[in-house]
């Protein structure tokens, strides 16, 4: 159980650090609609930077 717990507070940790990303190229704050499913709230906060970073 214990290891599941470290799993789940790293990839909060990725999720808060992709969205500190998103958060300082655009002036617009994101907040996700559904912050139970983690895995798929990472993928989306990761899309939306490589989008930014890539029309720059």
């Amino acid at each position: 159980m214990e290891v599941l717990m470290l799993l789940v507070l790293r990839v909060a940790e990725q999720y808060v650090e992709v969205l500190e990303k998103i958060n300082k190229i655009g002036t617009v704050t994101l907040l996700p609609q559904d912050s139970s499913d983690a895995p798929s709230l990472i993928s989306q906060a990761i899309a939306i930077h490589s989008k930014l970073s890539t029309s720059k």
